[in-house]
């Protein structure tokens, strides 16, 4: 509800052809200006006149400014969708930015920029406010009622928070919500889902997880043809025998210097491959990291009973030495969208994980049914008969 998917889907197709173009403008115009200077090692000044340095210079700058805006934009997408779990996980319809800084770990000048400028790129439905000379997050929802499954109580917001029905003690909890003349549920389903790891877990297929495993294990198989390439080009560079060989062969250059000036920019060209796949093998181990940090983190919460986990108790976080790195990792497991039906939360300046709020969207208000086939204003639900008013929006 708070994501502009069709716009992210462009600026992640956008952030891969940027990332391919500026690859390739840096390989080449670093690869060109080493080959130069190499060439015309003993005379420099012509590197510096020659026709073909600045144009070097102009690519390898652009190709620089691609890949930094590429990188950002994955960043930042990541936090959108990071923002969006959050916000729909809320009540209120007012998020504390203190409460936003602890559960995202950034700072409250970081948090502000982001939220200003995200309505125009990736998010909607929300606004950055004062209220009661407080900056907060104001969402574009209003909550309807909360309500315990098991006794019909109704539930107070802030009391829905606990996970527990403080009347008879059930965590069965669920929320209705009213959005943007549109409505959905928030439902606590700890006890339907416990023994469901693919309830917290997005990879269902062990395919998909083996091809991003292979991404870095490809890139690591490219490093190392690239540094066998090194080092025999390297052991051939004062090899009279290879070199007399070569040149008496007349398959190669007429010359010792321009075999060596051969051999030369290969080296060159396999070492900027390797500057090149370095970050992005560095990248897919981050994200290969956080899968399998998704899958420890799923295999433990289908275990709970309670639909709120200490943060401490989490595997991931437990069994490091250093807790802020732990959280780093479940909030990045998070940010690349691999845990579902959960979300960081803070609670009387605790920091916990909230289990199971699955949100259902377009759900009808009195009964939960879903609304299908809405083409009218007023919609009479299939199942209990009422009339939902306002369901589509007449232009």
């Amino acid at each position: 509800m708070y994501l502009r998917n069709k716009a992210i889907l462009i600026y992640k197709i956008k952030n891969v052809i940027f990332n391919i173009i500026g690859s390739f403008l840096v390989l080449m115009s670093v690869y060109v200006i080493l080959s130069l200077i190499y060439t015309y090692r003993d005379n420099l000044e012509t590197v510096l006149y020659a026709v073909a340095t600045p144009q070097c210079i102009r690519h390898f700058i652009l190709g620089v400014i691609l890949l930094v805006q590429a990188g950002i934009s994955r960043q930042w997408i990541g936090d959108a969708i990071f923002y969006s779990g959050y916000f729909e996980g809320d009540l209120n319809g007012y998020i504390s930015l203190e409460d936003l800084k602890e559960v995202n770990g950034k700072s409250t000048g970081k948090l502000q920029f982001q939220l200003k400028l995200f309505p125009k790129l990736y998010m909607k439905n929300y606004s950055l406010q004062e209220v009661d000379k407080v900056n907060q997050v104001v969402l574009n929802s209003k909550t309807s009622t909360c309500e315990c499954r098991n006794c019909g109580a109704i539930i107070e917001k802030k009391m829905y928070f606990t996970g527990t029905c403080k009347y008879c003690g059930s965590s069965d909890l669920f929320a209705r919500v009213w959005a943007d003349n549109r409505f959905y549920s928030i439902t606590n389903e700890t006890a339907t889902n416990k023994s469901n790891v693919q309830f917290y877990d997005k990879e269902k297929y062990a395919f998909k997880k083996l091809l991003y495993v292979l991404g870095p294990v490809s890139g690591l198989g490219v490093i190392v043809i690239n540094l066998c390439m090194i080092f025999d080009s390297i052991s051939k560079m004062n090899d009279k025998e290879y070199l007399g060989d070569l040149l008496l062969s007349g398959e190669g250059p007429p010359s010792f210097e321009l075999i060596q000036n051969d051999l030369m920019d290969m080296i060159l060209m396999a070492v900027i491959t390797i500057l090149i796949l370095l970050p992005m093998i560095w990248f897919g181990l981050k994200r290969v990291n956080s899968l399998f940090a998704t899958e420890s983190c799923a295999n433990y919460f289908k275990k709970c009973k309670k639909p709120f986990v200490k943060i401490e108790k989490v595997p991931v976080v437990k069994e490091r030495d250093n807790k802020k790195s732990g959280i780093k990792l479940v909030r990045s497991a998070m940010r690349y969208g691999f845990l579902k039906n959960c979300t960081l939360d803070m609670h009387d300046t605790n920091l916990r994980v909230a289990l199971a709020k699955k949100i259902v969207k377009d759900v009808c208000p009195h009964c939960n049914a879903p609304i299908i086939g809405a083409v009218d204003a007023n919609y009479t639900c299939k199942y209990c008969g009422k009339t939902i008013m306002g369901v589509v929006e007449r232009k």
